[in-house]
């Protein structure tokens, strides 16, 4: 499964959150998209990805606009 969210507009916590929320709902190789402007966001996403051991993936799609992907990883 790929979930992609456009929370351009958004500033933290709420990207994170979401990230978070939909991430219980994955199961392990599912995949998560979130396109976003607020650089803090974009560090958040990142260092959750890191501390649970999951693949990312992170690309500046435009000048100020991320596009953070988090692979589910298997619990631990």
């Amino acid at each position: 499964m790929e979930i992609k969210i456009d929370l351009t507009g958004e500033v933290c916590p709420v990207p994170l959150w979401r990230v978070q929320e939909e991430l219980k709902k994955m199961q392990p190789g599912d995949k998560i998209t979130v396109i976003t402007d607020f650089s803090r966001s974009v560090r958040n996403i990142v260092d959750l990805a890191v501390r649970l051991k999951y693949e990312y993936d992170l690309e500046e799609i435009s000048p100020g606009i991320w596009e953070v992907s988090v692979i589910k990883g298997m619990e631990k």
